[in-house]
């Protein structure tokens, strides 16, 4: 079983993009933590595909994004939205993070989400 791990004093200061899902504008706190990871790695254990592992774990992000109000998107949601909302986050991520940024670049994987994957 995974243990949360308690980063909501740093998720405050992480920027907010929102993105058209299932037709609904959604806010989506651009904090890729090690809880985010952790959900990409099991996720992709359970499926072997490295796009439903990444959604899972961007919807992880906008569960943490709408705490304070009831989320009212499904992991599903996430899953089939479309490439260009998922590539908008991860770009985002990447902005976000160097270190990732760098190993990120340094993979010439043509899947982005293996990529990304490979980069944490």
């Amino acid at each position: 079983m995974r243990k949360e791990t308690d980063l909501s004093a740093f998720i405050d200061n992480a920027p907010i993009i929102k993105i058209l899902i299932s037709k609904i504008e959604t806010p989506i706190r651009i904090f890729f933590n090690i809880n985010c990871c952790e959900i990409m790695f099991e996720q992709y254990e359970q499926t072997y595909d490295y796009r439903i592992a990444f959604a899972k774990a961007v919807f992880h992000m906008y569960q943490q994004s709408a705490k304070n109000n009831s989320p009212i998107l499904l992991e599903d949601d996430f899953i089939n939205t479309t490439d260009e909302n998922l590539q908008t986050i991860l770009k985002q991520i990447l902005v976000q993070d160097n270190k990732i940024k760098l190993e990120y670049d340094n993979n010439d994987t043509d899947n982005i989400y293996e990529r990304i994957y490979k980069a944490n």
